[in-house]
């Protein structure tokens, strides 16, 4: 079993018209998906193909209508698709969204410090109790982000930890939210069009927050338009079309497609 992530004939519709049983849209048709285990996968297509919604019933936020998606949790099978987000997040699966997700009024440091899995802030008495075990866990914590900035090309957030997260650029945003996600213990992350928003400049930032989350050994699933990005990083590709995967494959075969080249990447 050398797979962490199994989609098996999954289908999801919307009604288009709530007085209208009957008008429901396929939004995914019978989607299948395998991503092995330490690897970074890509999935592609025009806006309204179903992506973010592929996503969005991997980790939780919406249940499909049949099918299945197995997480394979060291050796141990669990079914994704009836879960809360709440619930694969503590089996496992990280979330980069459209958009940011911080604690603007926090600094850069504590919103890092929140997204470690060993910060005890849901224990409100946990410092007065246990004041020389947490005095410890803050150093380790500290020192943990440290030595994973220090890893991270770019320069990023040097001399910017006590900065309110608020008041970063949205790129800068982004960047720590990917951030967050290598401090919080996942075994898969789903990324939803990390380089949308940021600079150029940053890219190095980010192409080195992946590839430090790949050596981490976390496996990836991204959507993205950036096509030099997929290249880059995926070794599986995934093109949708409607609601239906169309062309799948190693990257370098999927986007050379005839389908792809003429349907996709011509407007990209």
């Amino acid at each position: 079993m050398d797979y962490i992530l199994k989609i098996e004939n999954i289908v999801k519709s919307f009604s288009e018209n709530l007085s209208k049983p009957d008008s429901n849209k396929a939004i995914l048709s019978d989607i299948n998906l395998e991503v092995a285990s330490n690897t970074t996968v890509a999935i592609i297509g025009g806006n309204g193909a179903g992506k973010t919604t592929m996503l969005n019933i991997i980790n939780g936020f919406i249940k499909p209508d049949s099918g299945n998606i197995n997480m394979n949790n060291n050796g141990k099978l669990w079914n994704l698709s009836q879960l809360h987000p709440n619930q694969t997040a503590r089996l496992g699966v990280g979330r980069l969204f459209q958009g940011t997700r911080i604690y603007g009024n926090l600094t850069v440091k504590e919103n890092l410090m929140i997204a470690c899995n060993e910060y005890t802030v849901e224990q409100p008495f946990y410092n007065v109790f246990f004041s020389k075990k947490y005095k410890k866990q803050l150093l380790e914590i500290n020192n943990k982000i440290e030595t994973l900035l220090e890893k991270i090309d770019g320069k990023v957030f040097q001399n910017e930890l006590d900065k309110k997260a608020g008041s970063l650029s949205y790129g800068q945003q982004r960047i720590l939210n990917l951030i967050s996600l290598l401090l919080g213990g996942y075994k898969l992350v789903l990324l939803d069009e990390p380089t949308s928003g940021i600079n150029p400049e940053d890219w190095i930032t980010i192409d080195s927050i992946i590839n430090t989350m790949r050596n981490s050994g976390i496996s990836i699933v991204m959507v993205e338009h950036n096509i030099d990005f997929v290249r880059k990083h995926a070794i599986d590709c995934f093109y949708m079309k409607a609601g239906e995967i169309i062309v799948s494959g190693n990257t370098s075969d999927v986007l050379s497609h005839s389908l792809v080249k003429n349907d996709y990447l011509a407007l990209c």
